[in-house]
C-alpha cells in the first residue's frame, strides 16, 4: 500500500537542504550535486521496470505546474503509452 506524504508548500522547498522532497503521487524535488533542483516522476512501467522522469527544473517550474505535468504524464501512462524523452508536451514542457 503507497505511504500518503504530506503535499509541499513553496515555504519548505525554499528553505529545505534535504536532497530530495516528496510531493505524493511520484512526485518528487531532487537537489543535485551541483544546487540545481530539478522536478522528478517516479513511475513503475507496465513491464515492472522502476523509471522517472524529470519534469523540469524549480523555480522555473513551480510548484503547481509540476503537479499538473505529474497529473498529464501520469494520464498518458494510464492509457498505456510508454514514455520517451521529450515525447509529450506534459515531459518536456512545449505546449
Amino acid at each position: 500500500m503507497p505511504r500518503t506524504v504530506a503535499p509541499l508548500t513553496d515555504t519548505e522547498i525554499r528553505k529545505s537542504k534535504k536532497q530530495r522532497l516528496f510531493d505524493g503521487g511520484g512526485l518528487m524535488l531532487e537537489r543535485l550535486p551541483s544546487g540545481a533542483r530539478i522536478w522528478r516522476l517516479r513511475y513503475i512501467r507496465p513491464s515492472g521496470a522502476r523509471n522517472r522522469i524529470s519534469l523540469g527544473a524549480y523555480p522555473e517550474v513551480s510548484l503547481a505546474n509540476a503537479r499538473k505535468r505529474r497529473d498529464e504524464v501520469r494520464a498518458l501512462l494510464r492509457k498505456g503509452l510508454e514514455l520517451r524523452r521529450s515525447s509529450s508536451p506534459a515531459v518536456d514542457g512545449s505546449e
